[in-house]
């Protein structure tokens, strides 16, 4: 192949997205975000829709099947490849481009590695690394013809440091982590870009921060740097900017978005 000249290499690099319009080009496309009906899914559906973007909203619980204009609802179990299958003919059948994938359903086990179950730590592993490269592959498949997308994977800081009773979960989300080095490696040239948020302590449904007594919660805010828990709006804005072109030229990336905790 013929090297282009230094001056079109420069050329090239201008990219015709305005500096204050970053995500412009997600409106009128579609995502597809797992685990919708969680905090940090739930947030990350909203912050879309209000992009323009069809949120195809997955979860394994019961939901309506349309919520709004910009967000259908699509009960299914992301560990299965037949019902991921489904997920993606809902994208298909939307005529618009999938722009992004967002790995985010997953489950957690509170328990030690010698209380854990050998079934229990399958399905833990079945729903957020399985789950993750069954969706990773639908999503590959339908950028690829495009030359663009994105792949965003819900990793945790428990994939970085251990925390006690998380063996299973822990050990999911470094896996996690991993997987998204790996398909950001093989996928860089057909133009997906595959990265991970890695969530720090933060506030939904399913965390035990706001169970904390007083002592404990001033215990653990004195572990984060920034002095606070954070929300899961703080997760859905970093999905969104690994969405727009801002990161076009980012991949393979586990970004930590936790208040400064794995400093």
């Amino acid at each position: 192949m013929k090297e282009k000249p230094l001056d079109q290499l420069y050329k090239d690099d201008v990219r015709p997205t305005s500096i204050t319009q970053p995500f412009a080009e997600l409106n009128g496309t579609t995502a597809v975000v797992t685990g919708a009906s969680g905090g940090i899914g739930a947030k990350i559906s909203e912050y879309l829709a209000q992009l323009g973007v069809t949120v195809v909203a997955v979860d394994l619980n019961d939901a309506p099947a349309l919520h709004d204009d910009n967000t259908l609802y699509v009960q299914a179990d992301v560990s299965s490849p037949e019902q991921t299958a489904q997920v993606v003919k809902m994208v298909e059948s939307t005529g618009k481009r999938l722009s992004l994938w967002v790995n985010n359903a997953g489950l957690i086990c509170r328990e030690l590695a010698v209380d854990t179950s050998i079934e229990e730590f399958e399905r833990v592993m079945s729903v957020n690394v399985h789950g993750t490269f069954l969706g990773s592959r639908a999503a590959y498949d339908l950028m690829k013809p495009y030359g663009t997308g994105a792949v965003v994977n819900i990793a945790s800081i428990n994939g970085l440091r251990v925390l006690r009773g998380r063996t299973a979960y822990g050990t999911s989300k470094t896996a996690i982590s991993s997987l998204t080095s790996y398909l950001a490696s093989e996928w860089a040239e057909a133009g997906v870009r595959v990265n991970a948020v890695a969530p720090g302590h933060i506030m939904t449904p399913m965390s035990v921060w706001h169970r904390l007594d007083e002592p404990a919660r001033a215990d653990l805010l004195a572990s984060i740097p920034q002095r606070r828990i954070g929300q899961p709006s703080d997760i859905a804005s970093m999905v969104a900017v690994l969405a727009s072109p801002l990161s076009a030229y980012l991949t393979g990336q586990t970004i930590y978005v936790d208040g400064g905790v794995t400093l």
